[in-house]
């Protein structure tokens, strides 16, 4: 196999924070392209060993650590080198408190590490990128995170936006002024405090969990007809589907369903929770499990020992 993914669940006391990490690794030297969708999150990247990427989007894209702000739009990344690859997917409302950067300053950007005034995070991409191995490097990555948790003043909205996005989970129709009321906010103070925190309008967010809900039930049913597809995930009508998905992926739903390859993208907001590991089925993504869910330690994941470069 040339590459594969592998995605690890944290620790009990992260994963209100973190939704999981993934890890890519190939040993392919031809170019491999990725279209990267809008996913709804803010993650963090590191990579284990210096690889060499071009972005069409961007002249050049960072070998070492990067946050990738929340997109509205979709990104292809060529890598033509070996890539041995980390991400940490946040929460959606934990961007600013665990980077002490507002989120919204990373929309549709990709930032090197080493250009944020963090001194802190900039040690940990080097502690990562230097691991023995990924279980080492997923150590340094979760030491890191409880340690800020633990040390920065405790975000007031965190709890309330952590509610606001639950609302959104369920109906994605729901507005703005609304979800501004169950926290006690105007609609303007609601709309600077939820992108401070999350990094885009509510109303983009939304637009993105409901094409993110579209995805995940393609996914499991692709023989489900597209007007039924659109009337589950609280769309208007199957016309506003479309231009959804053509605004975040440049395809269709039904150009991807159709696709040579015959690979719907998973959802990364929706499709890999922890209640749905047991029963994802994907030859491309390894699920990987933890003998325990608490973090101490003695920690430990259950891997394959063939499928990493130790």
């Amino acid at each position: 196999m040339d590459f594969f993914t592998n995605i690890i669940f944290p620790c009990n006391e992260l994963e209100s924070y973190i939704q999981y990490f993934w890890i890519l690794d190939t040993n392919n030297e031809s170019i491999l392209k990725e279209k990267a969708l809008p996913s709804g999150h803010v993650e963090l990247i590191f990579h284990k060993i210096e690889v060499r990427s071009k972005n069409e989007s961007y002249n050049d894209f960072n070998y070492k650590g990067v946050v990738i702000g929340q997109h509205d739009k979709s990104y292809f990344i060529d890598k033509n080198e070996k890539a041995g690859i980390i991400g940490v997917v946040l929460r959606p409302y934990a961007a600013k408190l665990l980077l002490g950067v507002p989120a919204g300053e990373f929309l549709n950007e990709q930032v090197y590490i080493d250009d944020l005034d963090d001194a802190e995070l900039a040690l940990l991409s080097r502690k990562v990128a230097n691991s023995d191995n990924y279980i080492r490097a997923i150590e340094h990555i979760e030491s890191f995170l409880l340690f800020r948790i633990r040390n920065n003043k405790r975000n007031y909205y965190i709890p309330y936006l952590k509610n606001i996005i639950e609302l959104i989970n369920t109906n994605t129709n729901t507005k703005s002024d609304k979800l501004a009321e169950h926290i006690f906010l105007s609609n303007k103070q609601f709309t600077r405090v939820f992108v401070d925190n999350i990094g885009i309008m509510p109303k983009t967010f939304s637009a993105i969990v409901r094409y993110q809900k579209a995805l995940k039930l393609m996914k499991d049913n692709s023989e489900l007809p597209m007007a039924q597809v659109a009337l589950e995930c609280e769309y208007s009508d199957q016309s506003h589907m479309i231009r959804d998905f053509r605004k975040f992926t440049s395809y269709t739903p039904r150009k991807i369903l159709s696709s040579n390859r015959g690979f719907i993208p998973y959802s990364s907001y929706f499709g890999l929770e922890r209640c749905n590991m047991e029963i994802y089925n994907d030859k491309s993504i390894n699920i990987i499990k933890r003998k325990a869910w608490t973090y101490t330690k003695s920690s430990s994941i259950i891997i394959d020992k063939r499928w990493f470069c130790i």
